[in-house]
């Protein structure tokens, strides 16, 4: 990442160069793995296909009974 002329490097890094470095700390990682572990166990897999499917049910409601034809986005 060029840091050069950003007006927020005195308070970003402590560095003289350009670069700016990123770290995470080691409590953060362990904190981490624990949830990812836990969505990728079979227990979470059939969680997770459960859920799509119910989702799925809710739309199914909105679009079949009532009558419901076109999501719109409003920017």
């Amino acid at each position: 990442m060029d840091c050069s002329g950003c007006p927020y490097k005195e308070k970003c890094t402590e560095s003289e160069g350009k670069q700016a470095a990123v770290s995470c700390s080691k409590s953060f990682l362990r904190s981490v793995r624990s949830p990812y572990q836990n969505i990728l166990s079979e227990k979470g897999i059939k969680y997770r296909m459960n859920r799509s499917i119910q989702v799925e049910g809710a739309f199914g409601v909105l679009k079949n009974d009532y009558g419901f034809q076109r999501f719109l986005l409003q920017r």
